[in-house]
């Protein structure tokens, strides 16, 4: 797995798990999605990825790598839980591992703000420049309704990484809630621009919020 993370499940979990108390969803309702969004994707190749990593873990039992890998096609498949402990003993084994704190901050946003704030923050102390860290710090900060913090985290990932098309678009989201409307616009139009697929709920969301078509 990259360094920027696989957002693509991050995505729905955001949507879904989090950013869904725009569209009014009770949680029952938001985690209904989730489920409905993972039972879509094909676990397939992640289980012989899984396979592969277990066996190779059970070669090396300090191979930080091969577990971050396992915790990684557990993350893919929408298993969360099973990731949790995998980042963990990766982290246990390389405690500077930036990506596996971040990745693991992931798996613990789909329930727990808090403690994937406290991993993306761990990853950025580790490693500054890491644009993905912020990002995904700025969508937690979004869900926690810290919008002025989520444009300083995604504004921080696009200095760094002004091709990143994810930042634009949770940037864009906070400066909704705060009523910067044309900064919204800019941003969004930005992120498509760099191939950001956009959902037609949220771009609904974004004309009523700013009385504008685009």
């Amino acid at each position: 797995m990259l360094k920027k993370i696989k957002i693509g499940i991050l995505v729905w979990v955001v949507i879904i798990c989090a950013l869904g108390n725009v569209f009014a969803q009770s949680e029952d309702k938001r985690m209904d999605g989730l489920i409905n969004a993972l039972n879509r994707i094909d676990s397939r190749k992640y289980d012989k990825i899984i396979e592969k990593m277990t066996k190779k873990i059970e070669k090396n039992p300090n191979n930080a790598k091969a577990y971050y890998q396992r915790g990684g096609a557990y993350a893919d498949k929408g298993d969360f839980e099973s990731a949790i402990p995998d980042y963990t003993r990766a982290i246990e084994i390389k405690p500077n591992y930036a990506v596996a704190y971040c990745n693991r901050g992931i798996a613990y946003g789909v329930r727990n703000n808090d403690l994937a704030i406290s991993d993306y923050s761990k990853a950025i102390e580790i490693d500054p420049n890491y644009a993905a860290a912020y990002n995904c710090r700025c969508m937690s900060y979004n869900v926690k309704g810290n919008y002025e913090q989520a444009i300083s985290d995604c504004s921080r990932s696009i200095e760094i990484d002004p091709d990143f098309a994810d930042p634009y678009f949770y940037r864009g989201f906070a400066y909704s809630k705060v009523g910067e409307h044309d900064k919204v616009w800019n941003d969004i139009h930005k992120a498509q621009g760099l191939g950001f697929d956009v959902e037609p709920q949220f771009i609904e969301y974004f004309k009523n919020v700013s009385g504008r078509e685009k």
